[in-house]
């Protein structure tokens, strides 16, 4: 069953980030529906949301399809219309996000980042497309080590491109960044979930007047009626360690959550906010201190 292959591949993918996924989960439950059972839709959804408890796209479009499959039941058509228009209008909130996050970057820049963001990998290629000179920073992002693709994507199109380890990249925050630019995996009131080690590499950039940008979309807001699914996700240890030791226990966080008053700036697809105007219109409250 290709539903089953793709459902699978979500849940054991601990390299690509939200936007990815998103468009992953939603082939998904396109081809279940194409096998004609709309009755599995809500333990499809049910599987998805726990697959990748961690990222509020997913979240979401969990929460869509279970919200679906109430109204239309056994209306397996109007279902997938709806997916179809679901996956349409987070295209087009993620292009304007894009479009408004390359406005950040500035001839002579250098920008640091870490981990892999398909939506810094394109904000990068936008600005590149538009004629600007710029450098960037890339963290190798252990254990997985998905930086080193985005180092590699980032050359390959012509970008000065650096590569360093995680702890070296605090070296570069102090010597030559600019500014610092993440993707996200989710908005919570309480700050912005993303690969573990953005949190320290976003207050030590505050801490010297370096601006922390994040570049997301309204899709990555968790919403209230999936929060009971949220979790901080962390790796098993042999990603770590390859052979365990005796009375040595690894931890391997994949997540940590950066605090807004660390944050200069949030670009949606409404525009470029400061944190508190994000958390006021994100949540309708102030942003926890």
């Amino acid at each position: 069953m290709e539903y089953e292959s793709l459902l699978r591949q979500i849940e054991t993918d601990n390299v690509h980030g939200a936007s990815y996924l998103i468009e992953l989960g939603a082939k998904a439950a396109l081809a279940l529906l194409k096998e004609g059972d709309v009755s599995k839709i809500p333990e499809f959804a049910e599987r998805l949301m726990k697959a990748q408890p961690s990222m509020a796209p997913i979240l979401n479009f969990g929460a869509f399809l279970l919200a679906q499959y109430e109204d239309k039941r056994e209306d397996g058509e109007e279902i997938e219309k709806a997916i179809i228009d679901y996956v349409a209008d987070f295209r087009k909130a993620r292009g304007k996000s894009l479009e408004n996050a390359e406005n950040l970057i500035e001839n002579g820049d250098t920008v640091v980042t870490h981990s892999f963001s398909s939506s810094v990998l394109e904000v990068l290629k936008l600005a590149r497309e538009r004629g600007k000179d710029f450098e960037v920073y890339c963290t190798e992002s252990r254990p997985q080590k998905e930086g080193l693709e985005l180092a590699r994507e980032l050359s390959e199109m012509g970008i000065k491109t650096y590569l360093t380890t995680d702890m070296g990249i605090f070296s570069a925050i102090e010597t030559k960044a600019s500014s610092l630019l993440f993707g996200v995996d989710a908005f919570l009131k309480s700050g912005i979930v993303n690969k573990v080690g953005t949190a320290p590499m976003a207050e030590y950039a505050e801490n010297r007047g370096i601006p922390v940008f994040f570049v997301g979309d309204s899709f990555k807001i968790l919403p209230e009626e999936a929060a009971n699914y949220f979790r901080i996700q962390s790796g098993r240890g042999d990603e770590v360690l390859e052979k365990p030791l005796k009375e040595l226990e690894v931890v391997n966080p994949y997540f940590d959550v950066t605090p807004y008053k660390t944050v200069r700036g949030i670009a949606t697809e409404n525009g470029v906010a400061g944190p508190l105007e994000f958390v006021e219109k994100a949540f309708g409250v102030n942003p926890e201190p």
